[in-house]
């Protein structure tokens, strides 16, 4: 489940310490977090989407890791 690109603007415009950057921690977290949050609703549905459930537990640890680096 990806982000649309409009919500990503969203996130990223924020949270950019200069314009072209979108590869920073900073830019990250919130991605990570919002995709986490797209895929635990999509996981609430679709209770049997173990592909999706397998994204969402490698997912869950990159945002703390990344937070400790910053």
């Amino acid at each position: 489940m990806s982000l649309d690109t409009t919500d990503k603007q969203e996130l990223i415009n924020p949270h950019q310490p200069h314009r072209p950057d979108t590869g920073s921690a900073e830019v990250q977290v919130p991605m990570l977090c919002a995709r986490i949050n797209r895929l635990s609703s999509h996981l609430h549905t679709n209770i049997s989407d173990f592909p999706s459930r397998q994204a969402l537990v490698k997912l869950s640890g990159r945002p703390k890791r990344l937070q400790s680096y910053l």
